[in-house]
C-alpha cells in the first residue's frame, strides 16, 4: 500500500472514531472504538514504515496488534490514568475483551490494505 491511500484510510478511521464519541452511551461503541483504534495503528504503520517496499499486510497487522496489546497492558500500570495527555491515546482502564477487538481491527486493516493494493493500476 502506498502512503497516500494509507493517509486517506487513516483520516476516515479517525473521523469515524471522533463521530463515534457522540454515541458513547450505546453498548457497541467500546468495541467499535477498539476496532478503529487497531485499524488506525495499521494505517499509521503504513505511513511510517521505514522501507520503500511495504511488507505483507498480515505482517503490518501483526505489528499493529502487538503495539495495541502493549498499550492495553500499559493501562494495568495506571500511568495513562495519571498523565492527562495520555488518556485519549492510551486509555485508562484495562479491558481484556479489547484484545479481541484489536485483533479484529488489525485483520480489518490488513484486508483494507489488500483491497487498496488490488485497486492500484
Amino acid at each position: 500500500m502506498r502512503r497516500f491511500p494509507a493517509l486517506v484510510l487513516l483520516a476516515v478511521v479517525v473521523a469515524s472514531g471522533l463521530a463515534l464519541q457522540g454515541f458513547r452511551d450505546l453498548p457497541w461503541t467500546d468495541a467499535a472504538g477498539s476496532v478503529l483504534y487497531s485499524m488506525a495503528a495499521v494505517f499509521s504503520l503504513c505511513l511510517v514504515w521505514p522501507s520503500r517496499e511495504m511488507p505483507r499486510p498480515l505482517v503490518v497487522a501483526g505489528v499493529a496488534l502487538a503495539l495495541c496489546v502493549v498499550v492495553e497492558l500499559a493501562q494495568l500500570t495506571g500511568l495513562p490514568a495519571r498523565v492527562p495527555q495520555l488518556r485519549w491515546v492510551l486509555g485508562t482502564t484495562f479491558a481484556p475483551v479489547d484484545l479481541l477487538w484489536y485483533a479484529v481491527g488489525a485483520l480489518g486493516g490488513a484486508g483494507a490494505m489488500v483491497l487498496v493494493g488490488r485497486l492500484r493500476p
